[in-house]
């Protein structure tokens, strides 16, 4: 390894992922909605879907990840 300021693992396969614009609002939008819901205690048909929401988003974003 060399004093160059990167680990043993540097020339490991690295994995970008990025997000276009309105996969980052919604899931932005799903979570901040459904986060503030579920610390004020709103109603449980803005909690769960929302919350839902993000986590098939989120799902999306690794499972894209992964095929590239």
């Amino acid at each position: 390894m060399e004093s160059s300021g990167q680990s043993e693992f540097s020339s490991s396969e690295k994995r970008v992922y990025s997000l276009d614009f309105w996969r980052n609002f919604l899931i932005t939008l799903a979570g901040a909605s459904g986060l503030i819901s579920m610390v004020a205690d709103g109603p449980r048909w803005i909690t769960y879907p929302s919350l839902i929401i993000v986590i098939i988003l989120l799902l999306s974003i690794i499972r894209i990840g992964k095929k590239k």
